[in-house]
Parts: structure tokens; sequence; C-alpha cells
């Protein structure tokens, strides 16, 4: 399925966040503060739900929850066509 450069930069966009996320949690993840962790660990999960909900909005024309648990159990759902 071609994308548009529109969703495709939109897509970018939320990748590039996922991936700044993770970085951060990275950085976190060497250091001593134990709450700055907590707070990059509900960062990551904030922008990786972001992600997932956008390519499931624009690949699979639906919408996801919020919740991880109910996004697990709503992509078993989803099936490609072929």
């Amino acid at each position: 399925m071609p994308l548009d450069d529109q969703t495709r930069a939109e897509i970018l966009k939320d990748i590039t966040s996922a991936a700044c996320a993770l970085s951060d949690l990275d950085a976190a993840l060497h250091g001593p503060d134990f709450t700055k962790l907590q707070g990059k660990v509900a960062s990551v999960m904030a922008t990786e739900i972001v992600l997932l909900r956008h390519l499931a909005t624009k690949l699979f024309d639906t919408d996801l929850p919020h919740d991880p648990v109910q996004i697990s159990e709503a992509l078993t759902q989803l099936s490609v066509e072929s």
C-alpha cells in the first residue's frame, strides 16, 4: 500500500519521537536517579502508544485504545488481507 507524502512525514515524526524517547531511556538506565528512570519509562511508553495508534490508524484504518493491554488485545483482532 503506497503512502502519501504527508502520511509518510507523520509516521517519520512519530518514529523519530519514539527513537528519541528510547535514547533518553537508555541514558537514564545508566544513571543513579531511579525517579528520573521511572519518568523516562513512562515517557517511552507514551511515545510508543502514540506511534502504535498512529500506525494502526494510517495502515489499518482503526483506532486503538490508549491502554497498553487493550492495545495488545486489539491488535490480535487485526488482519492483513492479501
